[in-house]
């Protein structure tokens, strides 16, 4: 599935971005008044009650209702725009879609410089591993090493940091593994969570106090400086390259297992044949004779849906069937009222016509129209024929999340790492309309296609074949036991 930067780059819609460049609407004394918020939330109620295809697949209607109240109740008193996102992000949080947030992206200029770009960021990155902060890299910080496993920041402890920040954190479904991947500050990316919401509700700070252990079990007390969002950037975006470059790696081992490596399916804004590379690299790998093949998609939390089924059709002996389920959206044709305040990349969107069904209830099945679930997945010629392993984490959310579920349905290969992110419940993706709320200057993403699954399958991501995850201790030294497990079983 597109996310929302993703979207942006594919669609160079620039509507888009005349909106997003936008100013903010003006404040008193930095205070936005009680009746702008309050008309903005019922603007927000009514697109998301009129569009949302899966806003009551966690809530009841009652419970929706109760969420928006609460809210709502939240500025009976004029208030500062943090409040105001922070209080717009738990209220997303609670609808429990991955794709329902206040993205940070598409934010307007004013809105992120206010919010966003202030010198209040943990100068490291990290990883969540249980209720401690783990260092991943320490950015050349004397006295603290790669490894080190974090237990206070300015005097409170990082359980309690962590539970308060997931409740502005986003998740399909009730999965804490997707929302501590998500505050984990290891992404390819500008914009991190942890970033933004620990400022926003713990207040600007400019020095960190930090307390833990260090992988060599000594006791750790040190203050760092906070860094700003260039020096973040330096530390968290890879350095642009060229358009036709492979975003994939091939590495043909000489014990004759091969390891894929796929950080991302984003492939939008480039030129780079993928298709072409992988028929490249399957007959390279068959030339090889090789035994084994590990598909690294670890921190990739999708992009194509068609990625899985091309990577797929090597695997396969036979046709394999698309994932069993529906496409659903809310709505035929978008109220007239709603229009003016929804931005997208194509307005086929805003009328389905015949394409959407009614099934009797609120929703209308999404015919006639290519989407997640896809086609039926034909074998390819180059077919690999030796043991497979996948390793997950919790950042796979849509399309690799699919690509999971599709391979243990057909019994393609053994999954080994953690728990994925997205849920077995179904998500809310695939197209978007981008809601504009005037007073407040703020804008929330609206997933307009909701896939719900056969079944009743359970409420979380899938659980691997083999979970193995790394550890406080492995992060220290370097090693990588999810791999290291996938070679074994790989022989």
């Amino acid at each position: 599935m597109l996310n929302r930067r993703e979207i942006i780059a594919a669609s160079g819609a620039s509507a888009l971005a005349s909106l997003a460049s936008s100013p903010a609407v003006a404040t008193t004394q930095g205070l936005l008044a009680p009746e702008l918020i309050q008309s903005d939330l019922a603007l927000l109620q009514d697109i998301y009650q009129s569009l949302h295809p899966g806003l009551y697949r966690y809530n009841t209607p009652a419970q929706i209702i109760a969420h928006f109240r609460e809210a709502s109740r939240q500025f009976e008193q004029p208030a500062p725009l943090a409040k105001v996102y922070l209080t717009f992000s738990k209220l997303l949080a609670r609808i429990k879609c991955g794709h329902s947030y206040a993205n940070f992206y598409s934010q307007s200029n004013d809105v992120k410089a206010q919010l966003f770009e202030g010198k209040n960021r943990l100068p490291f990155k990290f990883v969540w591993i249980g209720e401690h902060i783990v260092v991943t890299d320490p950015a050349a910080i004397q006295g603290l090493p790669r490894g080190t496993r974090i237990h206070r920041i300015n005097g409170v402890s990082t359980g309690e940091i962590g539970e308060t920040l997931r409740a502005y954190v986003r998740a399909d479904g009730n999965n804490i593994g997707k929302q501590m991947s998500l505050l984990s500050v290891n992404r390819d990316e500008g914009f991190q969570t942890f970033d933004i919401f620990y400022a926003l509700h713990y207040g600007s700070q400019t020095r960190f106090a930090l307390e833990g252990i260090t992988p060599a079990r000594q006791r750790l007390s040190v203050t760092v400086d906070a860094i700003d969002l260039p020096q973040r950037l330096n530390m968290t975006k890879s350095l642009p390259v060229e358009a036709t470059a492979p975003r994939w790696q091939l590495n043909i081992r000489p014990d004759k297992i091969a390891v894929m490596t796929m950080p991302t399916w984003g492939l939008y804004n480039t030129s780079w044949d993928w298709k072409a590379w992988l028929a490249t690299s399957f007959a390279a790998i068959n030339t090889a004779s090789c035994k084994g093949l590990i598909i690294d998609i670890r921190g990739n939390e999708g992009g194509r849906d068609d990625c899985g089924p091309e990577i797929l059709g090597y695997l396969t002996p036979t046709d394999l069937a698309p994932q069993a389920g529906a496409r659903r959206v809310a709505y035929r044709k978008i109220p007239d009222r709603l229009n003016p305040y929804l931005d997208t990349w194509d307005d086929s969107f805003r009328d389905w016509g015949d394409k959407a069904v009614a099934r009797g209830d609120r929703l209308f099945d999404l015919v006639d129209q290519a989407g997640r679930s896809g086609g039926a997945i034909t074998p390819k010629a180059t077919k690999f024929s030796g043991k497979v392993c996948v390793l997950s984490d919790a950042t796979n959310s849509s399309a690799t999340l699919q690509f999971c579920q599709l391979l243990r349905a057909n019994r393609l290969g053994t999954i080994i790492g953690a728990t994925t992110g997205g849920n077995q419940r179904g998500i809310n993706a695939e197209k978007f309309m981008f809601a504009r709320l005037p007073k407040t200057g703020l804008e929330v993403d609206v997933p307009l296609v909701g896939f719900f699954p056969v079944g009743t399958p359970s409420d979380g991501g899938l659980r691997p074949d083999l979970v193995v995850e790394p550890t406080w201790l492995t992060i220290g030294n370097g090693s990588d036991p999810v791999l290291e497990r996938a070679l074994l079983v790989a022989r």
